[in-house]
């Protein structure tokens, strides 16, 4: 483009639409609370509290309804058959961040002492009626196979 033929040519490229060809994806989870002493994720059964995680995207999305995440209970404490804790959209739409969050009451019989709460269904993000698209374009999110980035996540161990 310079006219100087002792230079390299170069080629530019436009894509139409490429924007709408960029599908949003959960790019990891974030525990937000609780968060225990000397920074250890400890749910302290006794008192209660909320449970928030922070689902991140590869790009701003848009959400309607109210999406859920699934935390599973390993039943590490005495007894069974507790869990899942159903974790409903709280904020964060236009963002590459969204809430999810559930209030436990104290000595709630869902949790026992030595539970361990983890991130790690096969699909941990449910839409229940709701939708998460890209700002951008309105691309459906793809929301499965996010177990890996669940479990990257870590887990909270329940405290009486």
């Amino acid at each position: 483009g310079n006219d100087n033929p002792l230079t390299t040519p170069e080629v530019l490229v436009a894509i139409r639409n490429l924007a709408a060809r960029l599908t949003p994806v959960v790019s990891g989870f974030t525990w937000l609370s609780p968060a225990g002493l000397d920074g250890e994720r400890e749910f302290d059964k006794s008192v209660g509290g909320t449970l928030s995680i922070t689902a991140h995207f590869s790009q701003a999305v848009v959400v309607t309804g109210s999406p859920t995440i699934s935390v599973t209970n390993g039943n590490e404490g005495s007894g069974s058959g507790r869990g899942p804790d159903v974790l409903v959209y709280a904020s964060g739409t236009t963002t590459e961040e969204l809430t999810f969050s559930l209030v436990v009451a104290a000595a709630s019989a869902t949790h026992n002492a030595n539970d361990l709460l983890h991130i790690n269904a096969a699909d941990i993000i449910s839409l229940a009626g709701g939708t998460i698209k890209a700002v951008s374009d309105a691309e459906a999110a793809n929301i499965t196979n996010t177990a890996a980035l669940g479990n990257a996540a870590g887990s909270i161990l329940v405290v009486a």
